[in-house]
């Protein structure tokens, strides 16, 4: 019998003396993961980054709310790049390989 796990890692990050955690790319909820797809498929390549850039910001406020009003552009930049780094590309699923 398979068992699900309980338990998907995190991804945790600092801003000043605060920690803070969010699912990672891969363990996102499903409902959560889906919706960054449609959004990001909805706008399509001209749209795709400023979709990903709102789908990044309402995943933060979401997992870690405020967090993203205590950064700059740059610093949220390097946050969501941090965080994609951590897994797959957000709004990207994996290619099966069979």
């Amino acid at each position: 019998m398979f068992v699900v796990p309980d338990e998907a890692p995190r991804f945790e990050f600092k801003v000043g003396e605060d920690v803070y955690s969010v699912p990672q790319v891969n363990d996102l909820p499903l409902g959560d993961a889906l919706r960054i797809k449609a959004a990001v498929d909805a706008a399509g390549p001209e749209g795709r980054s400023d979709a990903l850039t709102k789908a990044a910001f309402d995943l933060f406020e979401a997992y870690a709310p405020g967090v993203v009003e205590r950064l700059t552009v740059s610093q949220f930049t390097a946050l969501v790049n941090a965080y994609a780094g951590d897994g797959e590309a957000m709004g990207e699923s994996s290619r099966s390989s069979d």
